[in-house]
């Protein structure tokens, strides 16, 4: 559901001020930036058990930027 409703509303209200091309890559972004997300929550949920609280949060903060990163290099070599 989150994955639909990101884009909507990303073209929506950025093609009234920048137009439908620049709506495209911000939503393009903001459902990688989701994706990656989801990284980071699972690296919490699986983990927090197994490791210590603060460990667990430090590992989770790394994944998520260097999914989103990640996820944006491979979209740009496309």
């Amino acid at each position: 559901m989150f994955s639909r409703a990101v884009p909507w509303w990303s073209r929506s209200r950025c093609s009234e001020k920048e137009g439908k091309e620049e709506a495209s890559i911000d939503s393009l972004g903001a459902v990688l930036g989701a994706v990656a997300m989801v990284g980071f929550a699972s690296v919490v949920t699986l983990w927090v058990t197994r490791w210590a609280v603060v460990t667990t949060l430090a590992v989770a903060l790394v994944v998520w930027p260097a999914g989103a990163i990640g996820l944006n290099v491979i979209v740009a070599a496309v």
